[in-house]
């Protein structure tokens, strides 16, 4: 039980079982996974580098996944693709858009506002940048920050 998915990160927007993908347990839907897209193209701020590109995504994924066994890394092939969940994207690091889907369910899932779930990473993101800042906030606030 869950809402899978594996994240495949592609050079050329190509399934191939060796790229490097990410597996989420939980928030693998589309609308989530335009999220995290949208999130990582705001901290490249226009840059394409594969490698670097990779990196932000899976911050931007960890970060809103707290926990230990939400998330996966591995080879596409070795995680489990045919989740009966959402199946695979396919993302174009380049791009950072989806360019393919492998196993996507019959329904399609449109429960989160992917614009407002990627600024509310974006917002955590920028309180594990600045500690003291999320403390600040949290006292004024009188509110408990997780982070």
């Amino acid at each position: 039980m869950g809402n899978r998915a594996v994240i495949q990160m592609s050079k050329d927007g190509k399934y191939n079982k060796n790229n490097l993908a990410i597996y989420v347990h939980w928030n693998g839907g589309l609308d989530s996974v335009k999220a995290y897209l949208i999130a990582t193209k705001e901290l490249m701020n226009g840059r394409n580098d594969f490698d670097y590109c990779c990196a932000r995504l899976v911050q931007v994924i960890t970060t809103f996944h707290i926990g230990n066994i939400s998330v996966g890394l591995d080879l596409s092939e070795n995680l489990d693709e045919d989740n009966f969940d959402n199946g695979v994207y396919i993302i174009n690091m380049q791009t950072l858009e989806i360019s393919q889907r492998l196993y996507e369910p019959i329904i399609e899932q449109k429960n989160h506002g992917y614009q407002k779930m990627a600024e509310d990473i974006l917002e955590k993101l920028k309180l594990l940048e600045s500690p003291k800042k999320a403390v600040k906030l949290k006292e004024k606030n009188n509110a408990k920050v997780i982070l």
